[in-house]
């Protein structure tokens, strides 16, 4: 049986240890301030270290909230298909189907809040011509959920599903956004993407969606009386 000499030694030992360890990444951590801040005096160092530090702890807070989140999400769906389940049968390969799913979704709304936060004129463009407004944001959307879900190597729709989508708005269902024609676009708008030029590939789905709604017959004539 150890006793508490011996549990004592462990402790010491697993301090000791740590500190060896914490010392390591501390003496990373300088050597990495060095190589961000080389040439700059100590007095001028203070402001941009603070704000790295912010952007550390901030980015610390807001991966606990979402793993908060995560955690309440993957319960409810548990749940959920527990739940069903015991209605009647329900195949966990449904279940990570729909989850699957839900990830698209969530890539997809979450495309719609980065498009209207970086373009807020998408309002007052939407009081003007809501029609064009609506293409924007939809066709804009399905741009960044490409973008996204390829750059994490996550399952994606693929174009001739965009544009069936796309004709399901009833605004848009005469503007034959087609499967090639929207892979032409990204093939435009993931450059602008990868530079973060967010307004650029919107200004460009902007002229790309008015272009296609001239050439809508009732809205021609609209526009004419």
């Amino acid at each position: 049986m150890t006793n508490w000499r011996q549990r004592r030694g462990y402790s010491v030992r697993a301090a000791e240890e740590a500190l060896s360890a914490a010392g390591e990444v501390s003496s990373l951590l300088r050597e990495r301030l060095r190589e961000i801040f080389k040439g700059t005096s100590a007095e001028n160092m203070e402001e941009p270290l603070v704000g790295l530090l912010r952007r550390v702890v901030k980015r610390y807070k807001l991966q606990k909230r979402i793993d908060r989140v995560a955690k309440e999400v993957a319960y409810v769906a548990v749940k959920a298909f527990n739940l069903l389940a015991s209605l009647s049968p329900v195949s966990e390969e449904a279940l990570a189907e729909r989850l699957r799913e839900a990830v698209m979704t969530f890539v997809h709304e979450l495309s719609h809040e980065v498009i209207r936060s970086a373009y807020p004129e998408l309002g007052t463009l939407h009081d003007r011509d809501p029609v064009l407004a609506e293409c924007v944001d939809e066709v804009g959307a399905r741009m960044l959920e490409v973008f996204v879900t390829r750059k994490l190597g996550a399952p994606a729709h693929s174009f001739e599903d965009l544009a069936l989508e796309l004709e399901n708005y009833p605004s848009l269902r005469e503007v034959r956004w087609g499967a090639g024609m929207l892979e032409e676009l990204y093939s435009r708008a993931e450059p602008l993407l990868e530079r973060r030029e967010l307004k650029g590939l919107i200004n460009m789905i902007i002229r790309e969606c008015r272009k296609l709604l001239e050439e809508k017959p009732e809205r021609r004539h609209e526009e004419s009386t």
